[in-house]
């Protein structure tokens, strides 16, 4: 019995040692206290008898609203069958096979809440989904114009929101709990990118799947491409020049013509800006990351840029008692196959009301002891 084990903790280290170091402020793919929190969301808030570091098909099905079809198939394509233990699979494995399968298909980001995505033949990966960075962009959101979302074989699009995230970590309300017996048919892609997405790994997905409406898009950018007199951009942001004559564009676009439509493209590895606002007015109406009217006076075209990590010193820890030393993106720790006790009392005082499993970081007087 003991054979299967050392099996699963051979792959498991040999592929971790392929994967990509992250940007400086960005957690690595299949960071473990993300593997552990995910692990939690998919056993539905109940904790496994051998702790959250192992789910099953069965756990994945439910969170998907997948049909068993589907997962089975993902299944073989992961090739999980090969080292799973009945119905069980380690979660860390789980997530080390999605990023072996996105490193041979499509785009893979290179570290956590990164969000990679194609703009017609080219694939970025730039977009910054740190919970910190997602409350900010929120916050901006909340006061500048909605712009539209599309969405196409589950790929994201730059125009609105990142892809939907699973529950917040630690919720007991799980889909899991919920899901409809015949479940949603997922193509393979769709399957792999939303259980990607549980371990907040963002890929893009082949570009064979592009969309049939970002076409015309496309062809702006390969004429852009094979331009003979495109000029060479400066890094960061292109202030807009004078109009040399009606129906041109300015001088920091790629192009120094519009389209037949009136639209001006944006140069590669930049995005366009109204203003303050991502993404700008096209003829047609729609916004547009890469393209913008010509007689839009206020659109730029910036280069994007990752934000740059918050202090790790200001943010608050876990005392050792704890599972984990950080806290979860609420600001709560959590003990484990432990219990919380706050002074002398069983049970801690959280956003949740009385929890024997997580108390605030803040807690001076909370810790986790040993179950008796």
């Amino acid at each position: 019995m003991a054979w299967p084990f050392i099996f699963v903790l051979t792959s498991v280290s040999a592929h971790q040692a392929s994967l990509p170091v992250p940007p400086l402020g960005y957690e690595p793919l299949c960071d473990a206290y993300i593997v552990h929190e995910t692990c939690r969301l998919l056993n539905g808030g109940v904790k496994h008898e051998d702790g959250d570091r192992w789910t099953s098909a069965t756990g994945l099905t439910a969170i998907l609203s997948a049909s068993p079809e589907n997962i089975n198939t993902l299944w073989q394509e992961l090739r999980l069958d090969e080292i799973e233990s009945g119905d069980q699979i380690p979660c860390m494995d789980l997530c080390l096979k999605l990023v072996e399968y996105l490193q041979g298909h499509g785009t893979c980001p290179p570290g956590s809440d990164i969000s990679c995505y194609n703009v017609g033949v080219e694939t970025f990966c730039d977009l910054d989904l740190r919970p910190a960075a997602m409350k900010k962009l929120m916050q901006h959101d909340g006061d500048s114009q909605s712009v539209p979302l599309r969405h196409s074989h589950g790929s994201h699009d730059l125009l609105g929101s990142p892809p939907p995230s699973p529950p917040p970590f630690g919720s007991y309300d799980s889909p899991a709990l919920k899901a409809e017996p015949s479940g949603i048919s997922y193509e393979l892609w769709e399957a792999v990118e939303r259980t990607a997405n549980l371990f907040r790994i963002y890929p893009a997905p082949p570009r064979e799947e592009e969309e049939e409406e970002e076409e015309n898009e496309s062809e702006e950018i390969k004429l852009h491409q094979s331009s003979s007199d495109r000029m060479d951009r400066p890094a960061g942001m292109m202030a807009r020049g004078d109009l040399l004559q009606a129906g041109s564009c300015p001088d920091f676009a790629a192009l120094s013509e519009a389209d037949e439509d009136g639209d001006c493209v944006c140069p590669e590895h930049t995005t366009c800006h109204d203003g303050p606002t991502v993404g700008c007015p096209t003829k047609s109406g729609r916004a547009s990351k890469i393209m913008f009217d010509k007689d839009c006076e206020t659109c730029t075209c910036e280069t994007p840029q990752l934000e740059e990590p918050a202090s790790k010193e200001s943010s608050l820890e876990c005392p050792s008692s704890a599972a984990i030393r950080r806290p979860d993106p609420d600001g709560d720790c959590f003990c484990g196959r432990k219990l919380c006790m706050q002074g002398e009392e069983q049970g801690c005082t959280s956003r949740l009301s009385k929890d024997f499993k997580h108390f605030p970081a803040s807690c001076s007087d909370c810790r986790c002891v040993d179950a008796t």
